[in-house]
């Protein structure tokens, strides 16, 4: 559905040569949500705006539904857009219209009869649960509610794919839960592509199918999401969650890490494993194995897209020895093991 071929990006700031996308290549496809996620300034807002050609790129191609749109005449390119529908990190809603009013935009510039409209319009609201606030202003709206009254605008020239920039940015936990279970209903219900670039790791985890990790302008990483978080491959891919691990630790534990080991500190660890090897008891063979003590600190299993992954952040207690061998061990058996920093003993 969504093919990019080398795309590059350069662009000039003042006597600065910048290269913000460095031959991107993706392949999307049809009823696939794809994420991409990356830190501040690793070139997601271009990459995004290149495959719509809001920002067109400086070499490569973009095809869109089998419409390569790179070689597209300026006529052209606005015919084939509307098969595509954008959210923006910005929700940039007109403040004198209704919700109605706001969603219905795009049908009036393009002169669409006004029962067609209501045909449309109407059937999106019930889709985003804002039928009763068809008359509000979005000054009488949530964020939440704004995001959704433009995920709606989006989607109301009937696109085969949806761009998100960020389509989470800015929302507390309860809303930005409610958009991505939005967009994943949408995504089943009418088989919508959908690509989304977010710097928000635990949004690709939530609903996307693949992932790429972007770091300065090149994909680092790619893959289907249980295989990122499970056994991520790139430093920058461990990074991202590794500190969402960290975040997730006690505060008191949290202010009592430190980075480096010491003979009286004991390493924290975050094991993650998916199926097919949730069912296996490798902890406790390791404690039988090794002369150390596991203290479980947390425990959860995730529902991911395309299976389960289980997360274990525990303390490992024991001779420095054991202890590597013990994760040595761990890391064979198909599970990743991350250590998050060291704490005093029993902490």
């Amino acid at each position: 559905m969504i093919s990019i071929n080398d795309l590059q990006k350069i662009v000039k700031k003042g006597d600065t040569v910048v290269h913000t996308l460095k031959g991107i290549t993706l392949n999307i496809e049809q009823g696939q949500i794809f994420g991409v996620v990356g830190r501040k300034g690793a070139g997601k807002s271009s990459l995004i705006r290149s495959i719509n050609l809001l920002d067109p790129p400086s070499s490569g191609a973009v095809t869109v539904d089998s419409c390569v749109l790179t070689t597209l005449s300026t006529e052209e390119l606005r015919r084939a857009r509307r098969n595509i529908g954008m959210i923006f990190q910005h929700i940039n809603l007109l403040n004198s219209r209704t919700v109605f009013e706001n969603i219905a935009l795009p049908l009036e510039v393009s002169r669409a009869p006004s029962h067609t409209i209501e045909s449309l319009v109407t059937p999106l609201l019930a889709l985003t649960g804002l039928a009763d606030k068809a008359h509000l202003y979005p000054n009488d709206l949530t964020m939440g509610q704004k995001q959704k009254v433009a995920i709606a605008r989006a989607l109301v020239l009937q696109p085969k794919v949806l761009l998100c920039d960020e389509a989470t940015y800015g929302l507390d936990h309860k809303a930005k839960h409610s958009v991505l279970q939005l967009l994943s209903e949408i995504n089943q219900k009418l088989n919508l592509t959908i690509l989304l670039i977010t710097h928000e790791i635990d949004v690709i985890k939530a609903i996307c199918d693949r992932a790429a990790v972007l770091h300065q302008g090149e994909i680092i990483e790619e893959g289907t999401v249980l295989e990122l978080f499970s056994h991520p491959k790139a430093e920058i891919t461990r990074d991202f969650i590794r500190s969402e691990a960290r975040s997730d630790l006690p505060t008191v534990l949290k202010n009592r890490l430190q980075a480096q080991p010491h003979e009286n500190l004991s390493p924290i660890v975050r094991i993650t494993f998916a199926d097919p090897t949730l069912e296996d008891p490798y902890i406790a063979e390791v404690i039988q194995t090794f002369s150390l003590s596991i203290n479980i600190i947390q425990a959860h299993l995730e529902p991911i897209r395309g299976g389960r992954m289980g997360i274990i952040i525990a303390e490992m207690i024991g001779d420095n020895e054991d202890i590597q061998q013990a994760i040595q061990s761990l890391s064979e058996k198909d599970l990743h093991i991350e250590v998050l920093g060291y704490a005093p003993r029993n902490s």
